[in-house]
């Protein structure tokens, strides 16, 4: 009994660290039902596995087994998630043993068992309150099942005992491994955004504009559509950073990158890539309107004052570079080539300017 309880055990810890890894490790190209979808068969799988590995009582005829956990584990991704466990499990129920009066009552079990965890989910406790509510509100449920079934069994107060010990047991040990588990996780979720995140405006870095950039050229290349982008430099930087201190420069970098983010759409990708240098990548853009875009951009800033530290203000512009894909560059190299040379044209010219790379040629 007790192997068979281990077994059980490290069936659900192991599947527990398979989920989270590849929760943890994939980006699914799924929308958010088809995920719950995914996660849900999972789930439904691990119940399936844990019924067929049941666990036998010493000196009685019943077995019992963790299904119950399954769905209780399946209800932290959402109650669409915990009701496709919930459908398997009943399905594979029917079909394995039959469906009798131990199956309505399992299925009666499994709603209880669904209904309560999606309550307690809503209800916004903290980790702990969350997992003894739920899995005492499955283990509940259980015994109240067994009871009915082994009314007229003699030796039913030990079986209840067994019931209540191993789902007690197996309760506190899964606790603890997805805390774990969920712990870990989260500590990766948080390092790999601050490794794609600037720390300053909150934009994507230079890191992140580049995977996004290539994936998005990809595209571009494959759907046979525009990809442009705007490179922006702010005018005298060097001079507001001398002149109000690196904290005040800092200011006015921060309240730069919102003005960007307000004038872009959902969509478009804007990144900070170093010092007061930023870009826009406008998928599905033509130049034409890639050419409004940065002149809008251009006269936010112009029009707009930017406090610093001390609430003085100040007024400063902006030059922009912009450059397409493919009507003057085949590749991001040559993309972020014509770009630069754009954006000293705009320079060139008087600075708080937009220009675009058309007329200009990579020289090799």
């Amino acid at each position: 009994m007790l192997y068979d309880f281990y077994i059980n055990l490290l069936t659900m810890i192991t599947f527990l660290f398979i989920m989270g890894s590849i929760i943890r490790h994939i980006d699914f190209d799924l929308s958010k039902l088809e995920r719950r979808i995914f996660i849900g068969v999972m789930f439904g799988i691990l119940s399936i596995i844990l019924m067929l590995s049941t666990i036998k009582i010493v000196g009685t005829s019943t077995i019992l087994d963790l299904r119950n956990f399954s769905i209780v584990l399946a209800s932290y991704y959402g109650f669409t998630v915990c009701l496709i466990t919930a459908l398997i499990t009943i399905i594979f129920r029917a079909l394995y043993y039959g469906v009798n009066l131990s199956a309505l009552l399992a299925l009666c079990n499994i709603t209880a068992t669904v209904l309560v965890c999606s309550y307690i989910e809503r209800r916004k406790l903290s980790s702990f309150k969350t997992w003894v509510f739920k899995a005492g509100g499955a283990i509940l449920a259980l015994l109240v099942t067994i009871s009915y079934l082994l009314w007229n069994v003699p030796n039913k107060n030990i079986v209840l005992m067994y019931y209540f010990l191993m789902n007690f047991s197996a309760a506190i040990i899964i606790y603890f491994f997805r805390e774990s588990i969920d712990l870990s996780n989260h500590k990766y979720s948080k390092y790999k955004a601050e490794a794609s995140v600037d720390f300053l405006t909150g934009l994507n870095n230079v890191r992140r504009f580049e995977k996004l950039a290539t994936s998005l050229l990809e595209d571009a290349k494959k759907n046979h559509e525009d990809l442009c982008i705007l490179m922006i430099d702010i005018d005298h930087f060097k001079l507001v950073n001398d002149t109000y201190g690196h904290s005040s420069g800092d200011a006015v970098l921060q309240q730069l990158a919102y003005i960007l983010k307000l004038n872009c759409k959902q969509g478009d990708i804007v990144s900070r890539n170093g010092g007061e240098e930023f870009t826009v990548l406008l998928p599905r853009r033509t130049p034409s309107e890639a050419f409004k875009i940065g002149e809008n951009i251009r006269k936010s800033i112009e029009d707009n004052k930017f406090f610093l530290l001390d609430n003085k203000k100040i007024k400063i512009t902006i030059s922009i570079g912009i450059a397409a894909f493919p009507h003057n560059a085949q590749n991001l190299k040559e993309l972020l080539l014509k770009a630069d040379q754009a954006l000293y044209c705009a320079k060139e010219a008087g600075r708080n300017k937009v220009c675009y790379a058309c007329k200009l040629k990579i020289n090799d």
